[in-house]
């Protein structure tokens, strides 16, 4: 089993991201003997994240893409079950770009579909006692433009159609809500042990 899992630096004010954290530190902690896991982490740019992990792509020759994002609102983990051919947002990304409204790919597909197995994923991160669910929005800022390149870039290139590629929000660290009050969130741990749940799915296949 060959992974490569990729995580955001901080974005929007924010001096952390859960999605690379998680990710920094459960590979460090990685058994070598449950397959490869590569973790890198990427700009909040919708030019640059997806050129980037492409790039990973084509070297490193995973079976398994996971992408993993902050979602400040969610009250779980959640694996997104599609993503759109659209960008907006308020916020600019790391550029200092503004998307005020436009498809991601002029000729491209309106949505397109993960091909991991995201329900047992769910099933598998509840049965560690934290909250998860399927979602069915991955926004329309730099993490669903992400989603949306990798699935349509494996689909145009059938020497990597093998792959099975997705994306999963994580909610605010504990210690990030602070002064957000009333906001939900996890610790970074919940986050470690929900996403390795979610590697042993795949594990199994």
């Amino acid at each position: 089993m060959n992974i490569l899992a990729t995580g955001f630096m901080p974005f929007n004010n924010e001096t952390i991201n859960p999605s690379y954290e998680a990710l920094k530190r459960l590979s460090q902690n990685w058994d070598p003997n449950k397959g490869k896991l590569t973790v890198i982490e990427l700009p909040v740019s919708y030019e640059k994240a997806p050129r980037i992990l492409i790039e990973h792509i084509q070297k490193l020759r995973p079976d398994y893409v996971i992408c993993v994002g902050q979602a400040g609102s969610r009250q779980g983990i959640t694996p997104e079950k599609i993503a759109v051919n659209w960008k907006e947002a308020t916020i600019k990304d790391s550029e200092g770009y503004t998307a005020a409204g436009e498809k991601i790919r002029a000729d491209g597909e309106d949505g397109l579909f993960t091909t991991l197995p995201i329900k047992e994923m769910v099933q598998k991160i509840k049965k560690r006692k934290i909250p998860a669910s399927v979602s069915y929005s991955a926004g329309t800022y730099v993490c669903n433009t992400l989603m949306y390149c990798v699935l349509d870039w494996i689909r145009q290139n059938k020497e990597f159609s093998n792959i099975q590629a997705g994306f999963i929000h994580v909610p605010y660290l504990t210690e990030q809500i602070l002064d957000k009050p009333g906001l939900p969130s996890l610790s970074l741990e919940q986050i470690i042990q929900g996403l390795e749940a979610t590697f042993e799915v795949l594990n199994r296949q």
